[in-house]
Order: C-alpha cells, then structure tokens, then sequence
C-alpha cells in the first residue's frame, strides 16, 4: 500500500513539474533574447549614419546645400524651431526613459518568473528523485516503473541539458548557415529578376552605391551572427548550470579546481589600480574579491554538510552559478599583476563580484535553511546531525570546522545551541583522529 501510494505521489508532483520545467526554459532563454534587442538598436543608428554619408559621397553639393537650408531655415525660424526641437528632444527623453523602463520591468519579470518556475521544478524534482531512491531500496523495486511520469520528466530533463549544452556549436552551425543563405537569397534574387549575375548587376551602379549597400548588407549579416553566436553561449551557459544542479557539490568544486590548479585563488588579484576618481571604489572591491576567492572553499565545505543531510538540486544549480561566476571573474583579470584601468574594474569585474557576493549570501541562506530543518528532526528524535560527516582526515575535519563558524558562530548571529554542538563534535573527532594517528604510527 505505501508503494502504491508513493507512486502516485511520484507521477503526481512528476506531471506539476513537468510544466514548470518548460516554463523555467521559456522565461531564461527570453530574458537573454531580450537584452539582445539593444543590439538591433545599435544597427539601426549605425544603418542611419550609413545612409547620410552614402548621400554626402553621391551628391556633396546637395547634401552641402541641404544643410545650408536647413542652417537658413533654422536661423529664420528662430524661436519657433528652437521650441519644437526642445519639445522632440524631451518627448525622445521621454520615450528612452519609458522604452528603459519597460525593458527593465520586463527583464525584472522574466528574471523573477524564470528564479520561481526553476526552483519550484528543482523542489519537486528531488522530492520524486528521493521517492523513486526509496522505491528502488524497497521490496519491489520493479514498482518504480510504474512511475510513468517521472521517466518522461527525466528525459525531458536530460533533453534540456543536452540540447543547451550544444547551444553554442549549433550557433556557430546556424551562423554559417544564415551568412549563406542570405548570400544565396540575394544571388538568386538578383539572378531570377534581371537574368544575370550579383556582380554584372552591381557594376551597373556607381561605385559609392555599391560600397554603401555591400556595407548595409554586412552589417547586418554580421549583426544576426553575434547575437547568435551569444545567445548559444548564454543558453548553453543555462544547459551547462541546469545539468549541475543534479550533480554533487564534490564533483563541481573539482571540475573548478582541476581547471584552475588548486583552490588558492587569491594570489592572482594583487594590482595597482590607475589613478582616477573611482580608484578608492575599486580598490575596495579588490578587497571584496580577494574575500571572496578566500572564502569560496568554505562556502563548498557548507554546501557539502548541507547536501550531506539532504539531497537539494537548488543549492547545487545556485553553488553552480557561484563557481561559474568566479571562473568568469578569473578570466577577466589579466594573468599578471600590474596596473589595471578603473574603467575596465568598473564595467565588467565590479558586477560579476556583486553577483557572486549575491550568490554566496543565497547560499549561506539556503544551508540554514536546511541544516536548521533537520536539526530540528533531530532533536524531535532525540539525536543530532553528524556536521562532520564525510571528513576522513585532519584537513577536511579543519575546513569542515571554519566553515560551519562561519553561519553558526554566535559572533555573526548563529545559534549558540547548535555552535555548542558543533564544538563538541569537532573535538571528539578530532581527539579520535589524533588517537587513531598515534595508534598506525605505534604499529
């Protein structure tokens, strides 16, 4: 009967995950689209200014006297036109800083509707990931496949992390293949209308003509490719983060320290910033990333004790993109410590720092959350957590301990019960690793 149940329960929350996981796709992967349109609107000013100079080489002495006009019509008009350009400018103020406000509401909703519809997926998911574990320990593991449901979400899962893992490869596909087909497109409109070739056609125009249209042409080919190329890097960013959050904080923290040789980060930040008026603000960040790189070990030790007691894909997508965002910060300081523009600290390292510091915050959040959950089991039950579960040597034991002081200190605001306990079992641990030491070296 509790199998029977528990596979209702699987298909159940298995089918109300099924749309969230879609949803979650829909809202990430139109959130990155969106914050491509600034690019259309770069190439619609830079087709502008193609256009006026195409007219100032193929008739100077009209464009010239145009503006003469232009300048005359102006000086008569006096006032009256003063005051009509004053009105477009404002009504133009007006309308970026609605069109500015509209994207940013709708880049704030998307972002809040993709973080809700992910972690909603993600909680329902381990709770059928933990039944289906408990099916297949149970006297009749061959239940589990009455699981219907849980199958399709798993594959659709699966499915989800491969195709955006190949996100970028199919953009640089999906690149060439639309460089030539517009190629294509305009041969053979060209060939279909006048019966000859796109060069004979276009020697039938002056050579300005042809430059400025070859240019029109190219610019916005290449203007399709680059938000296609990064939109596959984004969107398989998003695959690459979906696939990590099934995985062990074990295995993302040494795919990261594998990568960048050990988990001693910090010796690669040490520079002198150029002098400006923003040079104390970005020395501070320093100061911040040089925490940050410190403390990334400690914030694996507390994600490690908290997927000790509980299975949490959440904490692991959020552990992901904590790692992923230092690997980018680490990839954009330069290999030698030196001088460093403020302006370049400015806009591309001081908010990747902000978003890990908003990561690592998320996470701490998260691992109280979970810790204080099953102390609380635990004492209902009359036992304990065991915080050091997994240390099998002095290090780990040590680095366990650090990390565990940092959210449970009652110097930064943690429960003096439970920091009581901690110190408790740190200390026999520890006593017995140290007698268990002697013990093989007497032997």
């Amino acid at each position: 009967m509790k199998q029977i149940g528990l596979i209702l329960k699987v298909n159940l929350l298995s089918l109300l995950a099924l749309p969230l996981l879609i949803l979650s796709g829909i809202f990430n992967l139109a959130q990155k689209a969106l914050e491509k349109a600034i690019v259309f609107v770069g190439v619609g000013v830079a087709l502008l200014a193609l256009l006026a100079l195409n007219a100032l080489f193929n008739n100077p002495n009209g464009f010239l006297e145009g503006i003469g006009y232009i300048f005359a019509f102006l000086v008569i008009g006096g006032s009256i036109i003063l005051l009509v350009l004053a009105v477009l400018v404002l009504c133009g103020s007006i309308a970026a800083t609605v069109l500015t406000v509209i994207v940013s509401v709708a880049m704030a909703i998307l972002n809040m509707g993709g973080e809700l519809f992910r972690s909603g997926y993600l909680y329902l998911y381990d709770i059928c990931y933990e039944d289906m574990e408990q099916l297949k320990s149970s006297d009749a593991p061959n239940s589990r496949f009455g699981c219907i449901f849980w199958y399709l979400l798993y594959g659709l899962h699966q499915a989800f992390v491969f195709l955006f893992s190949m996100m970028f490869p199919l953009s640089l596909i999906a690149s060439v293949g639309f460089v030539g087909y517009s190629i294509y497109s305009v041969y053979h409109a060209v060939h279909s209308t006048f019966g000859i070739g796109i060069f004979s056609y276009l020697k039938l125009f002056p050579v300005t003509n042809v430059v400025f249209t070859v240019l029109d042409f190219a610019l916005i080919v290449t203007s399709v490719v680059v938000v296609l190329i990064s939109l596959g890097i984004e969107w398989s960013e998003w695959g690459e983060s979906l696939k990590f959050a099934s995985q062990s904080a074990d295995s993302n923290w040494n795919s990261f320290v594998i990568q960048y040789g050990s988990s001693d980060f910090a010796d690669d930040t040490s520079f002198v910033f150029s002098a400006g008026q923003s040079q104390q603000r970005c020395q501070q960040y320093m100061e911040v990333l040089n925490d940050l790189f410190d403390n990334c070990e400690s914030v694996y030790e507390q994600v490690s004790t908290a997927t000790q007691q509980e299975q949490d894909s959440n904490l692991q997508y959020l552990f992901s993109e904590y790692l992923e965002t230092l690997q980018l910060i680490h990839d954009q300081i330069p290999s030698a410590p030196g001088t460093i523009q403020c302006s370049t600290f400015e806009q591309k390292i001081i908010p990747l720092i902000q978003t890990a510091q908003r990561k690592e915050k998320e996470i701490q959040k998260d691992v109280l959350r979970i810790l204080k959950k099953h102390s609380t089991a635990a004492q209902k039950n009359n036992t304990e957590i065991d915080f050091f579960s997994g240390c099998t040597t002095q290090d780990e034991l040590q680095s366990r301990y650090h990390a565990l002081c940092k959210i449970y200190h009652p110097d930064v605001g943690g429960h003096t019960e439970t920091f009581q306990q901690i110190q408790a079992q740190y200390e026999q641990k520890r006593t017995a690793m140290n007698i268990a030491n002697s013990n093989s070296k007497t032997v």
